[in-house]
């Protein structure tokens, strides 16, 4: 009973979703979270029973996911361990750690503080020594957000939910595509954002505060400074996810899910094209 009601407190309405039009025909453009606090599996269900296509930005399936751990950790690497300060490494240290223990018991947090520092000190090394630099920095990022109880993954729900009422689906980009577009992010903005790590808890708070709301342009602002907030990731796929994704929002009847910072240039992409872009404002449930 408690893990169902958790779940339904976790359960939150979608702000972050548009509705496209030309003529009679009508698609929805979704903004993701690609990780999240919350689920939106509900919002998920009642858009995408709507339309018979569902479009995302690359595949989700196991082998995918496994190379692109592969090629992270091989080949020629770009370690953050020999670039970064090593006062960052133990802040990041204590910062998993203390994080950890809120989530245990009092009686044993002397005990689980020794073996924590320990465990993490390493796994942290590790990875700033041998993973390339985008690997390393979602690696760190995701288990920084894991110990928090942000385990939703939106995309993912999307591609179950439609594969389980069988609607066509579809991705913009191959693996291989992402992949490149990851070796791209500035090993200076990972390293900048890796010095925030005493930020990193009020950033999320006011970025899941923001997505929350369907606040786009505020939480443009606060993301700037998000290691992916780069040329490689934003500019330079903007243009090809629009062509893309342009067959489908012609024929009507898609609903499109892109990472949420892609959405600005998104909307005015297809707002110069002549499409009818408008936000959703009606309860869903």
């Amino acid at each position: 009973m408690n893990m169902l009601l958790d779940f339904f407190k976790k359960q939150k309405k979608l702000k972050m979703i548009w509705a496209i039009q030309v003529g009679a025909k009508k698609s929805y453009l979704i903004g993701t979270s690609h990780i999240f606090s919350k689920n939106f599996q509900d919002s998920l269900n009642i858009y995408i029973k709507k339309v018979e296509n569902v479009v995302l930005e690359g595949p989700h399936d196991i082998d995918k996911i496994q190379k692109v751990i592969e090629i992270g950790v091989k080949g020629n690497k770009s370690p953050l361990y020999d670039l970064i300060d090593k006062k960052v490494i133990d802040n990041m240290v204590k910062k998993f750690v203390y994080i950890s223990l809120d989530r245990i018991i009092h009686t044993v947090r002397d005990f689980a503080e020794i073996h924590l520092t320990v465990y993490y000190k390493r796994q942290i090394t590790d990875i700033l020594k041998n993973y390339k630099h985008w690997l390393a920095f979602f690696s760190l990022w995701y288990e920084f957000l894991d110990i928090l109880g942000w385990k939703n993954y939106m995309d993912m729900d999307a591609f179950h939910i439609a594969k389980n009422l069988n609607k066509n689906i579809y991705f913009l980009e191959t693996i291989e595509e992402q992949i490149e577009a990851m070796e791209g992010i500035p090993a200076e903005r990972i390293l900048n954002f890796l010095k925030k790590i005493e930020n990193w808890e009020d950033y999320i708070k006011i970025y899941e505060k923001t997505y929350l709301e369907g606040d786009l342009a505020n939480l443009m602002e606060v993301t700037k400074d998000f290691p992916t907030r780069c040329e490689s990731i934003i500019d330079k796929r903007d243009p090809i996810l629009f062509q893309r994704m342009l067959p489908f929002i012609e024929k009507g009847n898609s609903v499109i899910l892109l990472g949420i910072t892609h959405i600005p240039g998104i909307i005015d992409r297809l707002t110069e094209a002549g499409f009818s872009v408008n936000t959703i404002s009606e309860r869903v449930f």
